[in-house]
């Protein structure tokens, strides 16, 4: 059985409608994870995808543990644990990151225990992921055994570029960048398009930010940033553009659909 971790950015996207046109062996699935806190355009993208996944008969699954931003707000609920910047010792660090695993590659699992009910125990389960030639250093083998990875994208040495130029070429969106809202990953770039494109949703970030350290736990009120200067959204009042961290290790769009 082939399915598709799909992470709604461009790779995935791009790894999605290569099968669908037949440039890429037919998936029997496609699984996107859903965090309940990610920018307009990704659900904007999602949507396109199961439509189109729709009109070709190939079911697309949406799973989702439970909103990331009310479990990290919520004193009752296990922390959500995002890298988010901090003061350690007096020295600027990053807090313990757990939400890929929590909100992306759990239920994903999940729903492949569930799926694997309805086939034959001799047939194994690829799940595809949309890593790119250029970014093969980011490759990892599965860490259960009913799972095996496959990179379709390496196994083509397609590139970002040719992943871009696929799109372009049938005339489909390419997206943005697919992470959650108010993931401490982002480089200026991102939070100066949200402010700019997204105010709503900025607005939203900053606000989540305030609560954090405000009625967070006790252990990190009042020391939580989302960026590395380690200075409230709300603050800074230009983003220079430089990069806050190489995403490529860690990005949510494959590698979180693990």
């Amino acid at each position: 059985m082939n399915l598709l971790s799909y992470g709604a950015g461009l790779q995935s996207t791009a790894l999605l409608h290569m099968s669908l046109q037949g440039d890429a062996e037919p998936l029997d699935g496609v699984i996107f994870a859903d965090t309940q806190y990610e920018p307009r355009w990704v659900y904007e993208t999602v949507e396109r995808s199961r439509q189109a996944c729709q009109a070709a008969g190939v079911p697309f699954h949406i799973v989702t543990a439970s909103n990331i931003k009310t479990d990290a707000l919520n004193t009752e609920h296990r922390f959500a644990s995002m890298p988010l910047y901090t003061i350690m010792d007096g020295q600027p660090g990053m807090l313990w990151r757990q939400c890929s695993y929590d909100y992306k590659i759990q239920p994903i699992r999940k729903l492949i225990r569930a799926l694997m009910h309805c086939i034959s125990r001799q047939e194994k389960i690829i799940l595809w992921l949309g890593i790119s030639w250029d970014e093969a250093q980011r490759m990892k083998d599965s860490r259960v055994k009913y799972i095996v990875h496959r990179f379709p994208l390496v196994e083509k040495r397609l590139r970002r570029s040719d992943c871009e130029a696929y799109l372009q070429k049938h005339n489909i969106p390419v997206p943005l960048k697919s992470s959650c809202l108010c993931c401490p990953y982002h480089d200026d770039k991102y939070w100066t398009m949200l402010r700019r494109d997204s105010p709503n949703e900025f607005a939203d970030v900053v606000e989540f930010e305030r609560d954090l350290r405000a009625n967070g736990r006790d252990a990190i009120k009042g020391n939580v940033f989302f960026h590395r200067s380690l200075i409230p959204l709300e603050h800074i009042e230009h983003f220079h553009g430089e990069l806050q961290y190489d995403m490529f290790a860690d990005e949510c769009d494959g590698v979180c659909g693990t």
